[in-house]
């Protein structure tokens, strides 16, 4: 079996390569569920990115730019990090209403009370001391007390390591979500798993 589902992995990895078929699983965590506990190192801190931090955001993400953090904020998406000191060692993105997906190139339009978290990143160092579940759990409360029912997330499959933090705080897989095709002729689909 495990043999199996490693070519599996292999073959949706090769079409994904070239852009005819990709897919993430789509995650949900209700929001009136409380997080557990999360052990993480006392020294983190979880708060709303200011305008004024997103320089100590771009040396935590070296890999994005300016251009693109400031359409996330005027999309109305919010920044969650996770801080150590004056350093961001862990963050991820909110989104409300409507979500941009950028591996599948779509709009994910989210019923009024979803949340969409995207672009989930720890530092390597500090991957496995509870930064980012103690991010959902703080996220989870913000928008729990404006009255949001569920968070989503998606995660490519493949990606293992991507799974644990949000199992710990009682996020399940719920479906699959992705397209098929080759430019625009793409077909789209969300797919949810039998209740």
């Amino acid at each position: 079996m495990t043999a199996e589902r490693g070519l599996g992995n292999a073959w949706f990895a090769a079409l994904s390569s070239v852009g005819i078929y990709r897919r993430l699983v789509l995650l949900e965590r209700g929001l009136d569920i409380p997080v557990p506990d999360v052990s993480a190192d006392p020294s983190f801190r979880v708060a709303l990115l200011a305008d004024g931090e997103r320089a100590a955001y771009l040396e935590f993400r070296p890999d994005q730019d300016a251009v693109e953090i400031a359409r996330r904020v005027e999309r109305g998406d919010r920044c969650f990090a996770t801080w150590q000191e004056q350093r961001i060692v862990h963050a991820a993105w909110a989104a409300t209403g409507r979500a941009w997906i950028e591996y599948l190139s779509r709009e994910l339009p989210l019923a009024a009370g979803d949340v969409y978290v995207y672009d989930s990143f720890t530092r390597p160092e500090f991957r496995g001391r509870g930064a980012a579940p103690l991010r959902a759990r703080v996220l989870g409360q913000y928008f729990a007390a404006r009255g949001y029912a569920r968070v989503l997330t998606a995660v490519l499959q493949e990606n293992a390591a991507g799974f644990r933090p949000l199992e710990k705080v009682g996020t399940r897989p719920v479906g699959a979500i992705g397209y098929i095709g080759i430019g625009p002729w793409r077909r789209h689909f969300v797919r949810r798993h039998p209740r």
